[in-house]
């Protein structure tokens, strides 16, 4: 049992480093594209982001970076040595600039991107961040009641042996499951088991796809996170064309990037599709179901102009502000629901309780 604890606290440690990670990676490339531009030369920035760094696996990783490229090692491939920190579409676009001379350009172009990608994050989140509070607190209040509240109503109702209405039953039968130590036992380790087993489904690449459209039904939920995906993917795009990659190389970080397996999964087709001579606008129209009709309107028109990048940064400001508006929608619906489902849950234990005593009080007048 201690183990499974602890394995659990593991599990939840390295999902909120993963979260942090995001936010770490924006601010270290905001603070690499200022100290650039003033002129510092780059190992010293390096240098100067590892005494800053506040995550050890960072320090360590700059600290490793900058030992490399005083060894002779340009910055990308010292940059690769660490895939968890640094992703592929990050190490790709240092390596253009590298190439092109644009260095300073392509950690800025970099660190607007991070920014962006992180805002939007912070947003998701946030429109998350409200009904999981309001649900823990229903449910703390709710297991108080049974735990210290209901059980003194227990022991009278036992003691008047009257017939109990049927809500009142049903309360007082997870009255008593609430303080069996076994049921806590079995829960939690049914709890922890399942996590662990939608974890490892998740990096199944099938199965994490089925899990993805699932997600996608939910309700404000499920446009929420297909939007966000298609900025990211947008927003990569835009980058990775300006910055002069190959195509089917900027399709990949794209996929990579969206945090999409819907998008992800249409990888090989889309390049397939291109290496036959169809156009990107082509493969959009023939499936609706992995890009939105918009995205072919924006693709089609870039590919008419001749300015694809433009198109996509366009596409991807459409896309982010949809989701803002979808992040205020949802608050917006939610709150009354999550109002009447509290007072469901609070106002049925309640009445479950006074039926009884109303009885009871009646036949003793």
């Amino acid at each position: 049992m201690r183990g499974m604890v602890a394995q659990a606290r593991a599990e939840l440690d390295r999902e909120l480093t993963i979260s942090r990670r995001g936010h770490r990676l924006a601010l270290l490339t905001h603070h690499l594209a200022v100290l650039l531009s003033a002129g510092v030369p780059l190992v010293q920035c390096i240098d100067s982001l590892e005494v800053q760094a506040e995550d050890g696996n960072l320090a360590h990783a700059l600290e490793t970076i900058g030992v490399k490229m005083r060894s002779g090692h340009r910055f990308s491939h010292a940059l690769s040595h660490f895939p968890k920190i640094f992703p592929p579409v990050f190490v790709g676009l240092i390596a253009v600039g590298e190439n092109t001379g644009a260095l300073v350009e392509a950690i800025r172009q970099l660190s607007l991107v991070l920014e962006k990608e992180e805002k939007l994050n912070n947003k998701v989140r946030g429109a998350l961040t409200y009904p999981l509070f309001i649900l823990t607190l229903t449910g703390s209040l709710t297991l108080i009641m049974f735990r210290f509240v209901l059980p003194t109503f227990v022991e009278l109702f036992q003691g008047t042996g009257a017939i109990l209405p049927l809500p009142t039953r049903i309360v007082l039968f997870f009255t008593k499951l609430a303080g069996s130590l076994p049921f806590w036992a079995i829960s939690l380790t049914l709890l922890f088991l399942t996590l662990r087993q939608l974890r490892a489904w998740w990096d199944i690449p099938g199965r994490r796809l089925i899990m993805y459209r699932m997600a996608l039904i939910l309700p404000w939920l499920g446009d929420i996170l297909r939007l966000s995906s298609l900025a990211r993917y947008c927003w990569v795009m835009q980058l990775t064309l300006r910055a002069g990659l190959d195509f089917m190389r900027c399709l990949q970080l794209a996929s990579l990037a969206s945090n999409s397996p819907i998008l992800q999964d249409d990888l090989a087709h889309a390049q397939a599709s291109i290496r036959f001579g169809e156009t990107l606008s082509k493969h959009v129209q023939q499936n609706p179901d992995v890009y939105p009709p918009l995205l072919l309107q924006f693709v089609h028109l870039g590919e008419e102009a001749t300015e694809l990048s433009s198109a996509f940064g366009y596409a991807a400001t459409w896309f982010e502000e949809e989701v803002e508006f979808r992040v205020e929608l949802f608050k917006a619906a939610l709150e009354p629901i999550m109002m009447v489902t509290v007072s469901l849950i609070v106002g049925g234990i309640v009445l479950s309780i006074f039926l009884p005593l109303y009885g009871l009080l009646d036949k003793l007048g």
